[in-house]
């Protein structure tokens, strides 16, 4: 962050319209509110930049209270009448701001004592190690833990070569013979952990935490098919004669070459595919049909088969990949079940009330997670204690 701007000179729901006009969810009314605002206070159009620029380059972590920000915001608007004055509109949002979201600079909050040591959750808390390590499940059922640099095993396929980037990402480099019959890998990707896959069709492939993908190690004639658990994005090799298949808890989904995100872990109630671009066709769970359109997600209730597709802003549900936790509002229940993912922690809820708070905003995944925590705890009353290796919510 620069150290010439102040933020603190930007009145709270000021700072909420730009968050939202850098995740994409500003309405047209919001935005002319934004304009009238900026040039009223020219004075302050670099700090509105340079806040925009760090949001918009993910350098800030915010999180914002909703339970009743909508209601207060539309309250603010019904007093801002269209014939009031530039300067009455300023100061009748300064005033109404402290009822809105609190937005937190992660470059600020590193350069004060804003956490004072008896505020923060309790340091005893017993983290495992992050580690972005996976294991590889061989076809003779050999286990690899993928903690070596140019790895090769050929033994797999002649015509393939294997290697390995730790941490990072595992490719299947074709030598342009196709091969004969397939033979099957498998990636799994711990919980607290993160890893690149890159097939021997040029399909590039993300794992997040506590996921698994089954593939052939190189493609035969024909679809080209893998299955896999938890989240999973897909940047697919276009061929229009080999049809790309994802089989993912009794549902389908088919694209020649497209960019998608796949979400349906064992323990979810649900199925989501949110597509970026291209097209795909879904198979629910009873034959049922549909298809995607770039923009959209599809939301299927397993139990009941229920299915909703809606418009939305795709990086929800895609910034994982890149180390960045959007969310827009999602109930703690819901936040609490990412960060045990990412994290690899239990999380309990000794206060069930607290499930139902709602909150937007977006996390690195670089933070530790007492950190990100502790910005939690400012913006409303929920407190997180250590009890017998789990986290609870108070």
């Amino acid at each position: 962050m620069n150290a010439n701007y102040d933020f603190e000179n930007i009145p709270d729901q000021i700072l909420d319209l730009i968050t939202r006009k850098a995740t994409g969810t500003l309405s047209q009314e919001d935005e002319e509110l934004l304009i009238s605002w900026i040039k009223i206070n020219p004075h302050l159009k670099g700090q509105y930049e340079e806040f925009l620029n760090q949001m918009n380059n993910h350098y800030l972590i915010y999180l914002s209270n909703q339970r009743d920000g909508d209601k207060a915001w539309r309250q603010i608007k019904k007093r801002i009448k269209p014939a009031t004055s530039h300067r009455s509109l300023y100061l009748k949002i300064a005033a109404y701001a402290a009822t809105i979201m609190l937005l937190i600079a992660i470059s600020w909050l590193l350069s004060t004592s804003y956490f004072d040591a008896d505020e923060t959750v309790a340091e005893s808390i017993e983290i495992p190690e992050r580690s972005n390590e996976a294991v590889l499940i061989l076809s003779n059922g050999n286990h690899l833990t993928l903690n070596e640099s140019g790895m090769e095993v050929l033994n797999e396929d002649g015509n393939i070569n294997i290697i390995n980037k730790p941490g990072e990402v595992l490719s299947y480099e074709s030598k342009g013979k196709q091969s004969e019959h397939l033979v099957f890998n498998k990636l799994i990707v711990p919980l607290g952990a993160r890893y690149q896959l890159k097939l021997s069709d040029g399909t590039r492939v993300w794992l997040n935490a506590g996921s698994e993908i089954e593939y052939p190690v190189s493609f035969g004639a024909g679809e080209r098919k893998v299955s896999i658990k938890g989240e999973v994005y897909f940047d697919v090799k276009t061929d229009p004669e080999w049809p790309f298949i994802i089989s993912v808890n009794s549902y389908e989904v088919k694209a020649l070459g497209t960019a998608f995100n796949v979400s349906s872990y064992d323990e979810d109630t649900f199925f989501q595919t949110a597509l970026i671009e291209g097209k795909v066709e879904i198979t629910g769970r009873r034959g049922q049909k549909l298809m995607l359109n770039p923009g959209q997600l599809v939301n299927i209730i397993h139990e009941s088969q229920a299915t909703e597709v809606s418009d939305v802003d795709t990086r929800f549900y895609t910034s994982w990949k890149d180390g960045i936790l959007h969310f827009n509002k999602v109930t703690l229940a819901e936040l609490m079940v990412k960060l045990e993912r990412w994290y690899d922690v239990k999380i309990v809820f000794e206060n069930p009330k607290k499930k139902e708070l709602i909150y937007s905003g977006a996390m690195e995944n670089s933070r530790n997670i007492e950190f990100l925590l502790n910005l939690i705890e400012k913006t409303a009353d929920v407190k997180f204690e250590l009890n017998e290796q789990a986290i609870l919510v108070k």
